[in-house]
C-alpha cells in the first residue's frame, strides 16, 4: 500500500469513527464537515495532507491538485497554507520550465462544495487566475477532470474572478473520460 493510500485509509477510519460517535447530520452538514476537517487537521500533519493534495508530477511542468483529498481537511484556517503550497509548486515549474500546466481533479465536487469552499476558490482565482499575475501569464493550460455537471452554475458564481485570458486556457473533461486521463498523468 502506498503512503498516500495508507494516509487516505487512516483518514477514512478516523472519519468513520467520528461519524459513529457523532451522528451524521442530515441538516447542518456544512458545519459538521468543517468540524470533521478540523479534527483531521488536529490528528494528521497538515504538511503531509497538503503533499497528497498538490504536487508537481516528476520531470514535468504539471501541477496536480486533488480535490477529493483537499475536501478531507480543508478549513478556512488552512486555505492560505494550501494555496501557498499550490503557488510554490507553480514556482518550481516556472523556474525549471518557464511555464506550468495545472491539472485539477474535481471528482465529487458539488454546488454545495462550491459554497463551502467559496473563500478558498476566491483566493485561488485572485492569486492565480488573473492575467496580471505571474501565474496567469505563465499558465499554459488548466485541465479540469471530472468537470461537474453543473459547471455552468459553478462558472456563473466564479467566472468574474477568472480573467478571460486565463479562461481560454481551460480544458474540461467529463466524468467518463477523466479517470483514464488522470491515470495517464501518473504513468
Amino acid at each position: 500500500m502506498s503512503t498516500a493510500d495508507k494516509l487516505l485509509n487512516d483518514i477514512e477510519k478516523y472519519k468513520n469513527t467520528f461519524y459513529s460517535e457523532n451522528k451524521k447530520n442530515i441538516f447542518f452538514k456544512k458545519s459538521q464537515k468543517m468540524e470533521v476537517a478540523t479534527q483531521i487537521c488536529n490528528e494528521f500533519h497538515i504538511e503531509e495532507l497538503i503533499k497528497k493534495t498538490v504536487m508537481v508530477l516528476p520531470d514535468t511542468n504539471r501541477v496536480y491538485i486533488d480535490y477529493p483529498f483537499f475536501k478531507l481537511y480543508a478549513t478556512p484556517d488552512n486555505y492560505k497554507q494550501i494555496i501557498d503550497s499550490v503557488i510554490a509548486c507553480f514556482n518550481v515549474c516556472i523556474q525549471k520550465y518557464g511555464n506550468f500546466e495545472c491539472h485539477i481533479n474535481l471528482n465529487s465536487f458539488t454546488i454545495t462544495a462550491a459554497e463551502r469552499y467559496k473563500t478558498a476558490i476566491e483566493i485561488f482565482c485572485k492569486d492565480c487566475l488573473k492575467s496580471e499575475t505571474r501565474y496567469g501569464r505563465m499558465l499554459s493550460k488548466m485541465y479540469i477532470y471530472h468537470s461537474p455537471g453543473m459547471i455552468e452554475r459553478f462558472t456563473s458564481i466564479f467566472l468574474h474572478l477568472i480573467d478571460p485570458y486565463v479562461r481560454d486556457k481551460f480544458v474540461l473533461y467529463n466524468k467518463e473520460e477523466s479517470d483514464d486521463l488522470i491515470r495517464q498523468l501518473f504513468i
